[in-house]
């Protein structure tokens, strides 16, 4: 089987997806901010602008519509979301201790991973943080360091999700 190495345009492929993913999260981060009905308004980066330009503005009618839809495009970002349990005692109920967000999955795939409170919300803790990570075929899960997501993006992006029952 190749290495890592000795694939480099597969493995770049895998990378700009991951980049794009999360230049995507940023960019939905930039709208959940934005205030859409103050006359004047900063403007958008290229990314946010296009995300913007391709919402159905028929069905926005209020500051919540609005926050609605920029949450209901998050959740189109996401194939699936799972969770696992943290080491219990046998017998004990399991809660869910870590999450996956997969992006995309096959050749290239992306997933962000992370801890949970004991709230069941994304740990943001020193050494915690979520991360988002690419993968090929025939290769490793590896983070995505090659491209430094906006954090507060990333954590409002993982709150988007419910990690409960």
């Amino acid at each position: 089987m190749p290495t890592v190495l000795e694939r480099p345009q597969m493995t770049q492929h895998a990378i700009d997806n991951a980049t794009a993913k999360a230049k995507t999260i940023e960019a939905l981060y930039e709208l959940s901010l934005w205030q859409w009905h103050e006359t004047e308004k900063p403007a958008l980066t290229d990314d946010a602008q296009a995300i913007f330009d391709s919402l159905p503005w028929g069905d926005i009618n209020s500051a919540d519509d609005y926050e609605e839809t920029i949450r209901l495009t998050a959740w189109d970002e996401v194939l699936s979301v799972t969770v696992r349990s943290d080491w219990t005692v046998p017998g004990e109920p399991l809660e869910p201790g870590e999450f996956c967000l997969l992006l995309s999955w096959g050749g290239p795939a992306c997933r962000i991973l992370g801890n949970l409170t004991i709230h069941r919300v994304p740990d943001w803790q020193a050494g915690c943080r979520p991360e988002i990570e690419w993968q090929d075929w025939g290769t490793p899960w590896t983070e995505l360091t090659s491209y430094a997501v906006n954090p507060d993006a990333l954590l409002w992006f993982c709150e988007q999700f419910y990690f409960g029952e």
